[in-house]
């Protein structure tokens, strides 16, 4: 678990990237820290992934090319990051460096295996975009639903410049917003209650327990913005996250500012702590729907990495709780300007956590008993 390890300190290997255009020489990644100089940016963390990754950045690039024909102001790169796979992955990224140049995709390769977590963290910190958007290398959901992604933003900025010209209270900073994209029904996305995708078998009773250790463990809110057809700041209520674990999530720069630097966990549980960090920094994040479908060759083990995921969250939850772990502003931007973060007495906040678990107990057991006569 991260939180146990030294700072992970990457290499200046780690630090640089392949240019073809200089005969091959590395140069240095930016920081997320700096002026942005791209429109988007495309994180793709990558594992063993010399198989789909060709199909996956073939269909991408296509529709980034489409866009920018359309719109010269739309300009982009792909950061590919190579987690440490130690098989063709680097090599088969390295051929699209080479045909698209490194202005558009640029491979980071780590030495050795980190986690998904790291390898988005990592691929975050050095990307150039004023839109961050984190997408599987696998290409299970739809690369056009990134405008549906940027509509939603373009929403929360609305709602956050009318409530700041209006002196209401509102979302905190729309600069620092959140879109992500959700499996969960579209209609399931602004109700207030909790809605479980159906799934047969184990597959069913492995999610129904998963949402309720994150509900218990890592509680996440999402911001309403009143549905997908209703008006803008209609509804701002916050309500669970339907859909935490999609790798398709969209971040301005200041949001990814803000949360890869404060982000601890490595592996799969990474999603989880990102929600839970914007909760408590009081970041707005809308839950859009996106098309998705199943791909073969996941990495991911129900079994092991379900608990690993289970303890990490354990951990991180009990270290936020108490104190240990607070989520601190990035250096630019100080720690009084987000008025929603209080950190209460670790005895007071233990108690509230209790309470809340009982609550979530209330409402997540109908579902479960249901799960488990299903399975």
């Amino acid at each position: 678990v991260t939180w146990l390890k030294t700072a992970n300190v990457l290499t200046m290997a780690e630090k640089t990237f392949v240019c073809p255009e200089l005969g091959g020489k590395r140069q240095p990644f930016p920081s997320v820290m700096d002026e942005p100089s791209v429109y988007v940016s495309l994180i793709v963390p990558s594992y063993k992934e010399e198989e789909r990754l060709p199909r996956m950045l073939d269909e991408t690039l296509v529709y980034l090319q489409r866009r920018q024909r359309r719109d010269a102001g739309f300009t982009f790169e792909v950061v590919i990051v190579d987690d440490g796979s130690g098989d063709g992955t680097t090599t088969c990224a390295l051929k699209f460096v080479h045909q698209y140049t490194s202005n558009v995709v640029r491979v980071l390769t780590l030495r050795q295996n980190r986690g998904k977590g790291f390898a988005v963290k990592t691929g975050m910190q050095h990307a150039r975009g004023q839109l961050l958007l984190m997408v599987d290398a696998d290409g299970a959901t739809r690369i056009a639903d990134l405008e549906n992604l940027e509509a939603r933003l373009r929403q929360v900025q609305q709602v956050w410049l009318a409530a700041k010209a209006s002196n209401q209270p509102g979302i905190i900073n729309g600069d620092c917003a959140i879109a992500i994209g959700s499996r969960a029904p579209p209609q399931a996305l602004y109700q207030q209650d909790a809605v479980v995708v159906q799934r047969d078998g184990d597959r069913s009773l492995v999610s129904n327990l998963f949402r309720l250790l994150r509900r218990l463990l890592m509680p996440t809110e999402g911001l309403d913005l009143g549905g997908m057809n209703g008006g803008v700041g209609v509804e701002q209520e916050g309500r669970a996250l339907q859909d935490t674990q999609c790798g398709f999530k969209l971040f301005t720069r200041g949001a990814a500012q803000l949360l890869f630097n404060n982000q601890h966990l490595d592996r799969w549980a990474f999603d989880v702590e990102l929600m839970y960090l914007a909760k408590q920094l009081q970041l707005p994040v809308v839950e859009v729907p996106v098309t998705w479908s199943e791909v073969d060759g996941s990495k991911l083990s129900m079994v092991r990495d379900g608990i690993r995921m289970a303890i990490d969250m354990l951990i991180a939850r009990v270290l936020y709780v108490t104190g240990v772990q607070i989520p601190a502003s990035c250096l630019r931007r100080p720690m009084c300007m987000f008025q929603g973060v209080r950190f209460l007495r670790a005895a007071d906040r233990l108690t509230d956590w209790c309470v809340y678990c009982l609550q979530v107990w209330q409402i997540e057991r109908l579902s479960l008993s249901r799960a488990f006569d299903g399975s």
